[in-house]
């Protein structure tokens, strides 16, 4: 069998068991594609950059434990210690939202007594280096993880 015929294969083979081909730089995890991004920016800039890497590209959302802790392994891996998320309470304080379409978020992973709205400026979602989060003001400049669903 040639290299094309083998290629194809594999190719189906993925597709049929739910694989998809992640575009360069980004990383494979359960139907979804993560890309980590080793630029600081600032919330705002930081959702552009998810898009403008990729489409439909976006700034993580974290939707259960079992990706939690695979991000929070890639992150340690990275030696990424403070990164942005997609959520926020900037509507309505305390009900973070997610920043793609402000549905509630189901799953939450807070440090000890956070969310706080330290001095009444904290309205983004940063993941720290505890695997935790917390909340943060959103004109800080933090590494992120865009996500393609």
């Amino acid at each position: 069998m040639s290299f094309v015929g083998i290629l194809l294969l594999v190719t189906i083979a993925s597709a049929a068991q739910g694989y998809r081909v992640c575009p360069k730089g980004w990383v494979y995890y359960r139907n979804r594609c993560y890309l980590f991004s080793e630029e600081k920016a600032t919330v705002k800039e930081a959702m552009k950059g998810c898009a403008n890497a990729a489409s439909n590209g976006r700034l993580v959302q974290v939707h259960n434990a079992q990706e939690e802790a695979w991000l929070e392994q890639q992150l340690k891996l990275r030696a990424m210690s403070r990164v942005w998320m997609g959520m926020s309470d900037i509507m309505e304080e305390t009900v973070f939202l997610k920043l793609t379409d402000a549905r509630k978020i189901a799953f939450t992973n807070w440090n000890d007594n956070e969310p706080n709205n330290h001095r009444g400026i904290e309205d983004c979602v940063e993941w720290v280096s505890n695997g935790k989060w917390n909340d943060a003001p959103c004109d800080v400049k933090r590494q992120f993880v865009c996500e393609m669903p």
